[in-house]
């Protein structure tokens, strides 16, 4: 294994959740692993949402030692720094993402990581894995994107990640190495309806006071799937919006909406949304902010 992702959330110690139960996939994570496999490396995948800190302690304790890719934002800021912790004590090598460590880096790599990534994950986490296996602060100072500390605890910070500029250019999110039923399960359990979450964008178009640009910066990139049979935005919101209408003919068939096999230029994901019945009762769109996963 080359790197293990995680991140900090743990439904079960979140009596507000576990009272609402409408979870989502941590697509960020999920959106660095189906790249970095795409580039030939090895990547684990454990979802702490409905997993068990022990668990994830104990992948720690028993290895072997890898580089272990943890997601950060202001709810789980107490437990990725017990995490990170943790997974140094036991000899991994330690990088945080998300837009918490990118704001407070000296803070994270004091308390444990090796390497913040500030900025879009994909390309970073790519050049990352070959200067880590390289060695050497030379070979970390020719990777874009990143905070670390040097050894007279002075803090190190390279240029910019420059943006991707075609995210249709991204695989789709490694939904397959996570429990998605579940997620859906609970959902229908809870509310009688399965939902999932889609990006239809990275960034955001307003600049509020309050919400975190360490990720995407002061940025707004729709999505727009041209290779996937799209012309632009509008068509993709269209096909998303097509899924989300009952399906009255044929309930029994693959796909949603007049499609006869499943669309390919919507996430596989959502077609896992519909009921017995044949139909999507309901498809969410979310303009995710950068504090959000």
């Amino acid at each position: 294994m080359d790197l293990l992702l995680t991140h900090g959330y743990f439904l079960r110690e979140d009596p507000k959740e576990l009272a609402i139960m409408k979870p989502y996939v941590p697509l960020g994570i999920l959106y660095l692993s189906s790249y970095l496999r795409g580039k030939g490396f090895d990547v684990e995948i454990y979802d702490t949402t409905f997993g068990a800190r022990e668990e994830l302690l104990r992948i720690f304790q028993t290895g072997p030692p890898a580089v272990v890719g943890i997601y950060g934002n202001l709810m789980t800021r107490r437990n990725v720094l017990d995490l990170a912790a943790a997974a140094r004590g036991a000899g991994w090598t330690v990088v945080l993402g998300g837009p918490e460590p990118s704001s407070y880096a000296r803070e994270y790599l004091e308390a444990g990581a090796h390497v913040v990534v500030e900025g879009e994950g994909e390309v970073t986490m790519e050049e990352l894995l070959r200067a880590l296996r390289a060695g050497g602060r030379e070979a970390l100072e020719k990777v874009d994107g990143i905070t670390f500390l040097l050894a007279d605890g002075s803090l190190a910070r390279t240029r910019p990640r420059a943006l991707i500029p075609d995210l249709d250019a991204l695989p789709w999110p490694d939904r397959e190495s996570v429990d998605i039923e579940h997620y859906v399960q609970v959902w229908r359990e809870h509310h009688g309806m399965g939902s999932v979450s889609v990006i239809t964008a990275r960034g955001c178009p307003y600049h509020c006071r309050w919400c975190s640009h360490a990720t995407y910066g002061n940025t707004h990139r729709p999505v727009e799937h041209p290779h996937r049979g799209h012309t632009g935005r509008d068509a993709m919101l269209s096909s998303l919006d097509r899924l989300g209408k009952r399906v009255s003919e044929n309930p029994g068939r693959n796909g949603a909406g007049r499609h006869r096999r499943p669309d390919p230029r919507v996430d596989p994901a959502v077609q896992r949304t519909r009921n017995p019945n044949g139909h999507v009762p309901h498809v969410g769109l979310r303009r995710g902010r950068a504090f959000r996963h």
